[in-house]
């Protein structure tokens, strides 16, 4: 099997995306956390030739405080899209999952909200009980490859016992 969109991601991250990001957006990156997880097949390293047929391409995620969202998502995809290639190893950077920009950006509340309909990891019996098994898995899969913060890696460590 080819090497998993996952492992291009993080290459591509790390060499291109990152560089860009701490030089313009310091304060940002580092209350970042960034990698493949959520949703798809690719985040399960499940991408295969019958996958890649739809929504498959190089993938970052991060998953930012709600504020530094608001503020400085627009900011960051457009000083993205001036600095990127336009493609990277054979993948191109104009179609699939992350067109132009190079980063899928959300802020950490809200897709924990609508992953697992709490906005932080559950503080109770209670909490855990209304969690959808299915959904955990959305918050655990895939890799994270920088969070200086910890925040969504802590989540991620909650659900890991699971």
């Amino acid at each position: 099997m080819n090497e998993s969109i996952i492992d291009i991601s993080r290459q591509f991250f790390e060499e291109i995306v990152l560089p860009i990001l701490q030089t313009h957006f310091p304060q940002e990156t580092a209350q970042t956390a960034f990698g493949v997880f959520g949703y798809g097949s690719e985040a399960l390293r499940l991408d295969d030739e019958y996958s890649r047929d739809h929504h498959w391409g190089l993938r970052i995620d991060a998953l930012m405080p709600r504020e530094v969202f608001a503020s400085r998502r627009a900011e960051m995809l457009n000083v993205l899209a001036e600095n990127l290639p336009f493609s990277y190893q054979g993948h191109s950077l104009r179609e699939g999952h992350l067109v132009g920009a190079g980063l899928a950006p959300d802020n950490l509340e809200d897709f924990l909200l609508r992953t697992i309909g709490l906005n932080q990891a559950p503080q109770n019996h209670a909490e855990w009980l209304q969690i959808p098994e299915e959904d955990i898995i959305h918050v655990v899969n895939g890799e994270v490859w920088h969070d200086p913060a910890g925040d969504f890696t802590q989540v991620r460590q909650v659900f890991a016992g699971y």
